[in-house]
């Protein structure tokens, strides 16, 4: 049975390492072009920032503070979240306007982690690496489900593919179900 995400169910969590308001103002203005229904929250590392350009954060965008690392930011942002569905951007990428609808096709539960199929090419325009594996993919794009994270519970403060492998090995305890989707664009 297929799900249908609605637009009102999802939350675009911006992941900023290092804290650029331009890149996070482009990415939220896309966003919220495209999907007018969701929310943004914008996750910034721990760090001091003055308190005028938190002020500017602010006048757009909710504004939380994880850890040092983009898992710390990812478990802030699923802790905090109202949202059922979210989805993680890194700041400065653009989403398209077919995202949800893609990744409604596909989702069935929320058990279901849905992520982009990855493809690097050579010089020649030639593909040399297809990354569909969870713990390989890229951070833009994947989508986690409120109800499945705290089931699951935090991801691991390793490096990045490490930290998607454990996590994705105790989500598979919970029921998960990892979906890769090819055709999903995220710039």
């Amino acid at each position: 049975m297929q799900s249908q995400i609605n637009s009102s169910d999802v939350n675009f969590v911006i992941i900023t390492p290092v804290p650029n308001i331009a890149l996070v103002k482009s990415t939220k203005t896309n966003i919220m072009g495209r999907y007018p229904k969701s929310s943004v929250m914008v996750l910034l590392p721990s760090e001091e920032i003055d308190h005028e350009r938190m002020k500017e954060y602010n006048s757009f965008c909710p504004v939380y503070f994880g850890g040092e690392t983009i898992t710390g930011l990812m478990n802030t942002a699923m802790r905090v979240t109202k949202k059922p569905w979210n989805i993680f951007i890194m700041a400065g990428a653009y989403v398209t306007q077919d995202l949800l609808r893609k990744y409604s096709v596909f989702t069935k539960s929320t058990n279901d982690v849905v992520f982009p199929v990855f493809i690097g090419f050579n010089k020649q325009g030639q593909p040399v690496d297809i990354y569909s594996e969870f713990c390989m993919s890229t951070l833009n794009g994947i989508m986690i489900n409120k109800e499945l994270f705290v089931k699951t519970g935090d991801f691991q403060e390793n490096s990045m593919q490490i930290s998607k492998l454990l996590w994705q090995t105790e989500a598979l305890t919970h029921g998960a179900n990892f979906i890769p989707i090819l055709g999903v664009t995220i710039t």
